[in-house]
């Protein structure tokens, strides 16, 4: 049966379920809004989406900062918060430009977001096998 989920013995189209980043909340400082960059930083975020699964509270704040030092070239600062499951995500990173800032921030949120989706999974594992030992007491 491809492309249909089963879920509590009803059938439902995976396009019901499809999987988007929550709302994103974008800053500039220093510099202008540019779409092309937003656009750039929601598909790069949406790969996030996996480790969010349906969260409705999930909120996001992205900050661009071009931050010029005296003599140089310039150097472009993304900051991301995400917000979800009631824990705080936050990555930071400068980089020549904001596409490579937002490259290396998407891939710390990743780190840790897995790290975090795991530690949430052992935690639930450990509980199952807890009520089993429970359950099973002295049936040997």
């Amino acid at each position: 049966m491809k492309g249909v989920a089963l879920c509590a013995y009803r059938y439902y189209s995976l396009e019901t379920f499809t999987m988007t980043f929550p709302r994103i909340q974008f800053k500039t400082t220093r510099t202008e809004r540019d779409a092309s960059l937003e656009n750039y930083a929601e598909t790069k975020f949406a790969h996030l989406a996996k480790y969010l699964g349906y969260s409705e509270d999930a909120t996001c704040h992205v900050e661009f900062e071009k931050l010029s030092i005296h003599g140089t070239e310039n150097i472009y600062r993304a900051e991301v918060t995400l917000f979800a499951h009631g824990k705080t995500f936050r990555a930071e990173q400068a980089e020549s430009s904001f596409r490579k800032a937002l490259d290396t921030v998407q891939q710390e949120l990743a780190d840790e977001l897995s790290r975090s989706h795991k530690k949430h999974d052992t935690l639930v594992m450990r509980g199952r096998r807890m009520v089993k030992e429970w359950l099973l007491f002295g049936k040997k």
